[in-house]
C-alpha cells in the first residue's frame, strides 16, 4: 500500500466504474463467451455478475436474472441473501425484506447488515437498530465494524436532552 493510502469498504454506489476500466475486454471475457454458448457454470456467473458490476450504472434486473441462473445451478442462502440485495434495487426494500425471511444465516454479519440496510429504507429505524447491532456483534473485521457504526449512528436517535435556561415563553 502506497503512502496516505488507507484500506475502507466502498458501495457499489460510490465505487466508481472508471476504476475498472481497461481491466478487461468484455467480448474477449471468457464468462461472456460462456453466456453466449448459453453454458455458464457458476464461476462464469459470479464473473458475469461482476462484470455487469462494471459497468455504469449497474443494471439490476440483470443482476437478478443472473442470480437465479446461479441459484438454479448452486442454491445457497447466500447467494439467496446477494440476489435480495439486487431485488431491493428492481423491486424496492420491501419486496427483499421478504426474501430474507427464509434463510437461515443468523451467524452470518452481512445477512443482519443487508436486513438492517432494508429495514432502514423502510423508516423502520427500531428494527434497523437491533439488526445493525446483530451485524457488529458477528464481525471482527475493523472495515465493516466502520462501516456498521457509521450506519447504526444514523439511525439511532439522538439523545433527548432537558433544555435548560430559559423556556421559550420567556
Amino acid at each position: 500500500m502506497t503512502e496516505g493510502m488507507r484500506r475502507r469498504l466502498t458501495g457499489l454506489r460510490t465505487f466508481g466504474t472508471s476504476r475498472c476500466d481497461g481491466i478487461s475486454s468484455p467480448a474477449d471475457n471468457p464468462s461472456n463467451i460462456c453466456l453466449r454458448r448459453n453454458r455458464p457454470g457458476p464461476y462464469q456467473i459470479q464473473a458475469a455478475i461482476n462484470a455487469v458490476h462494471s459497468d455504469a450504472p449497474t443494471d439490476w434486473r440483470q443482476v437478478v436474472r443472473l442470480y437465479d441462473r446461479h441459484i438454479a445451478l448452486a442454491p445457497t442462502p447466500v447467494l439467496a441473501l446477494h440476489r435480495a440485495v439486487a431485488v431491493a434495487e428492481v423491486d424496492g426494500p420491501s419486496a427483499a425484506l421478504g426474501l430474507l425471511d427464509d434463510l437461515d444465516l443468523d451467524g452470518h454479519h452481512l445477512f443482519h447488515a443487508v436486513r438492517a440496510d432494508l429495514l432502514r429504507r423502510l423508516g423502520r429505524s427500531e428494527e434497523a437498530l437491533g439488526a445493525y447491532e446483530a451485524a457488529l456483534a458477528r464481525t471482527d473485521n475493523p472495515a465493516e465494524r466502520e462501516v456498521l457504526r457509521r450506519r447504526l449512528a444514523q439511525v439511532r436517535p439522538s439523545e433527548r436532552r432537558p433544555h435548560q435556561g430559559r423556556s421559550l415563553r420567556s
